[in-house]
C-alpha cells in the first residue's frame, strides 16, 4: 500500500510495518511508537488511510488504530467482529468505511457518534451487498465502489443509501484486485 498524505509525504505498508519515506535522507522511517504495537514491527499493514483532517489510519487484522501524534503511540479506535480488513477509505462527511474479507462484509465506521454500522450479504435481500468478501474500496462524488472477491463490482450511493450490482459474464472477471479512481 502506497499512500500520499495532505502534505505529500509516501508512506508506505510492508510485511515489516508502516514506514513514512523522509526525503532529507532519501530513507524511510518508522514512527516513534510507545504502545505495544511499535509501529507495527513485524506486522503485515495491508491498509491504511488518512482522514480529512490529516489524521492517519491503520488497519491489521480487525483492529483500526490511529496514530496519537502528542502521546507517540497507536490508539485502537474501532474492532470489526467478522473478517480480516483489507480496505479502508473515508467519505466526505469523515466516516471511516471498512471492507472486509474472510466473510467480513462492509462497515461504516461514524467518527462523530463512535458508531459501527454493519453491512451484510443477505441472500433474500438484493439490495444488500452481493458478498462479504470486500477487497477494496473507492468513492466517487456520493458513490461508495468496492470491488469484490467473486461478484464484480459493488457501488452504494451514500445519498440513497441503496446498493447497485455489477456482475462480470466471465466468472474470473468477478474477481477485483483493485479500484483506481482518477482526479478527473
Amino acid at each position: 500500500n502506497l499512500v500520499l498524505d495532505r502534505e505529500n509525504n509516501l508512506w508506505v505498508g510492508t510485511k515489516e510495518g508502516i514506514r513514512k519515506y523522509n526525503r532529507e535522507y532519501d530513507s524511510f522511517t518508522r514512527l516513534p511508537d510507545k504502545s505495544i504495537m511499535k509501529s507495527f514491527d513485524a506486522k503485515f499493514v495491508k491498509t491504511f488511510t488518512f482522514d480529512k483532517t490529516g489524521q492517519l489510519f491503520v488497519a491489521y487484522n480487525q483492529i483500526v488504530y490511529t496514530y496519537n501524534k502528542t502521546e507517540g503511540q497507536f490508539d485502537q479506535v474501532v474492532k470489526v467482529d467478522q473478517g480480516d480488513i483489507s480496505a479502508l477509505i473515508f467519505d466526505d462527511q469523515n466516516n471511516l468505511w471498512i471492507g472486509n474479507l474472510s466473510d467480513g462484509g462492509l462497515f461504516c465506521f461514524e467518527q462523530k457518534t463512535r458508531k459501527l454500522i454493519p453491512f451484510r450479504h443477505d441472500p433474500l435481500n438484493s439490495q444488500s451487498i452481493s458478498i462479504n468478501e470486500i477487497k477494496n474500496l473507492g468513492i466517487t462524488g456520493q458513490t461508495l465502489w468496492m470491488g469484490t472477491l467473486g461478484k464484480g463490482i459493488d457501488a452504494y450511493d451514500l445519498t440513497t443509501k441503496t446498493f447497485k450490482h455489477f456482475p462480470f459474464s466471465k466468472n474470473l472477471e468477478n474477481y477485483i484486485n483493485s479500484i483506481f479512481i482518477g482526479k478527473n
